[in-house]
């Protein structure tokens, strides 16, 4: 039985390798508390009541690190704990000269989802979850919610996360930094994705390649 591998196979079969766990990627949205959501089962949830108020450029907590931007920092404060989607003490950036316009959080081990409760937005941001080699796995726009207390919170469900960025994207209503607050910070550990190393990669290649040459061998061997 003779066997033919076409280059669009071949070439279907390396975009496959390649994309091995994107599919799934996923927005996480809802009201209330993100850990109640199914992709959030068995979550760590981080809600700043044994952080220290005061101003930070970089917060290390249990199983990630906050950063601002360079040069740029946020607060934790008690303020307006209860409103905005908070639960008490929660995490803030200022419109303040220095406060922050992105936040990045950087896991402890990779992570297969993650969300926080987000509010008091006049202004769209950028959600992104990134892998350990800071490429972008999944991102989402998410939208003002104003002066909205109706808990709402956002993430991003897949495998494979290593990061996550907040960016402020617009700055139609604010013309500067947009005024926002993040509480209740859950996450899961997770698996990271199963790419193939370049090394099985060229294996497969060389597979592919060599079956049409070994059929023509076994052609004439018959001869």
């Amino acid at each position: 039985m003779s066997i033919s591998v076409s280059r669009p196979l071949i070439a279907g079969l390396l975009v496959g390798l390649l994309g091995v766990g994107h599919a799934n990627a996923a927005l996480i949205s809802g009201t209330g508390a993100p850990s109640a959501n199914a992709a959030l089962a068995g979550s760590t949830t981080i809600d700043f009541s044994a952080t220290s108020t005061g101003t930070y450029s970089s917060l290390a907590l249990a199983g990630v690190t906050i950063d601002a931007a360079p040069g740029k920092t946020f607060v934790v404060t008690d303020n307006l704990g209860g409103s905005y989607n908070t639960t008490g003490r929660n995490l803030q950036n200022l419109q303040v000269p220095g406060s922050t316009g992105q936040f990045v959080l950087s896991f402890s081990s990779q992570v297969s989802a993650f969300a926080f409760n987000f509010g008091a937005s006049n202004e769209d941001w950028l959600l992104e979850a990134l892998d350990a080699g800071s490429s972008v796995l999944e991102s989402h726009t998410l939208s003002q919610t104003w002066w909205s207390n109706g808990g709402e919170y956002f993430g991003i469900a897949t495998t494979g996360i290593a990061s996550a960025r907040l960016t402020q994207l617009t700055h139609v209503n604010d013309a500067g930094i947009d005024w926002v607050l993040m509480d209740n910070l859950a996450f899961v550990p997770g698996e990271s994705h199963e790419v193939p190393a370049p090394g099985a990669l060229a294996l497969v290649l060389l597979g592919l390649a060599g079956l049409p040459l070994a059929r023509r061998r076994r052609a004439v061997s018959a001869d």
